[in-house]
């Protein structure tokens, strides 16, 4: 059974996960509001761990030696010192001593980063939950942090070249100072592309468990990674061309994103509805087949077909028992969409029924379609699925 392989997988929300982060993955125990009776780091606090610390050990780039021997400090600089002062209790008191020393234009950058993360998060995230911080200000703010990071201003690099460089130089950085390294000196259309990119991440990241809001993140990441694939839905391939495709693009971004772009606008808005399935409903590993097949034959079977035999019936909208399809069946061989129909003319309830028979299968390890295998499966392993579906005529 042929699939969607998930080539456009959220590797982007482990590369952006740290967008606006300060510490370690993952739930912090510090507080987003300065706390009674906390120090505050100061810009004399930020120069001594600038100079008592190395910026080529992966950790961020620090502050610049003429800054701290006064030049002028800028929003940059201001990442740069979270990211080297404030690693373990990333607070507001430690931020705003990062930022002590700036004034004019560069202050009001950090201030509008500051604003808009205050105004949108405050009600949406706890106090102490820095990844929720992190997530909403990704979703919300990141134009204000992508203007910080160049300090209003602009170059030449492509958002191909900052995607790039944030998925892979901050794999393994927290903190938002390796992400301010790789957006300086970015072009204006890369300001704006990469500032979708990391919206929809904080969007992705912060919807509940089982979520799809992952899929609408394909197209971004494709438009700024992939600038020369195309635009997804664009062309006019089908669904089934884009299963056929990204099948050999094994898990290689901008080779799905080629795919993406062969296809309808139809067709790619039906296979990113498969992908959503994929995504909430099943937990297979990246080449596991039976796994796949399971998921595309059972809880995600509508989305399959509509992606793989658009206009045949949805699965379970028909009128039939379950032995409609053991009856049906037998003529369709490997005919995907033949298969389809059959399950089309099931009623609800026996569509439910075959699904259990079919997540049973995989259990007897049958190969394709052997028919003697199946037989046998029916009889032993899976005959109480097996003997449901037979008896609901």
């Amino acid at each position: 059974m042929r699939f969607v392989l998930v080539a456009l997988a959220p590797v982007f929300l482990i590369a952006l996960g740290c967008t606006m982060s300060s510490g370690g993955s993952g739930k912090k125990k510090s507080d987003a509001t300065s706390t009674a009776g906390e120090d505050t780091v100061t810009f004399e606090d930020a120069v001594a761990s600038n100079d008592a610390g190395s910026g080529a050990d992966g950790e961020g780039a620090g502050i610049p030696d003429d800054v701290a021997s006064g030049g002028i400090f800028s929003c940059y600089v201001v990442v740069q010192c979270v990211q080297k002062t404030c690693p373990t209790e990333p607070s507001l008191a430690c931020m705003d001593g990062c930022a002590a020393e700036l004034h004019g234009p560069n202050a009001a950058l950090y201030q509008e980063l500051r604003a808009c993360s205050l105004d949108h998060c405050t009600s949406a995230c706890a106090p102490a939950d820095y990844a929720c911080w992190t997530l909403c200000t990704s979703k919300h703010c990141a134009s204000a942090f992508i203007a910080c990071a160049e300090d209003g201003g602009a170059g030449d690099k492509t958002c191909k070249a900052v995607w790039d460089c944030s998925s892979t130089s901050c794999l393994n950085q927290d903190g938002p100072g390796c992400l301010a390294d790789c957006i300086q000196g970015s072009d204006t259309a890369a300001h704006t592309a990469f500032a979708d990119v990391m919206a929809c991440v904080g969007q992705a990241g912060l919807a509940p468990t089982g979520s799809t809001e992952s899929v609408a993140c394909l197209d971004p990441v494709a438009t700024c990674a992939c600038p020369d694939s195309g635009t997804p839905g664009s062309g006019a391939g089908s669904c089934a061309l884009l299963i056929t495709c990204q099948d050999g693009c094994q898990g290689d971004l901008c080779c799905s994103a080629s795919c993406a772009a062969m296809t309808s606008t139809a067709a790619w808005t039906a296979g990113k509805a498969l992908f959503a399935c994929f995504t909430s409903k099943c937990t297979c590993a990246t080449g596991d087949a039976n796994c796949a097949t399971k998921c595309a034959t059972g809880p995600c079977s509508a989305e399959f077909y509509a992606c793989e035999c658009p206009g045949v019936p949805k699965p379970g909208s028909g009128d039939k028992g379950c032995k409609a399809f053991l009856d049906c069946q037998p003529k369709c061989g490997s005919d995907v969409c033949c298969l389809a129909g059959c399950a089309g003319k099931l009623n609800a309830s026996a569509m439910q029924t075959l699904e259990k028979l079919v997540a049973c299968l995989p259990k007897c390890g049958c190969k394709g379609n052997d028919s003697a295998c199946l037989e046998q499966c029916g009889k032993t392993t899976c005959q109480p699925e097996a003997m449901a579906c037979y008896f609901d005529a």
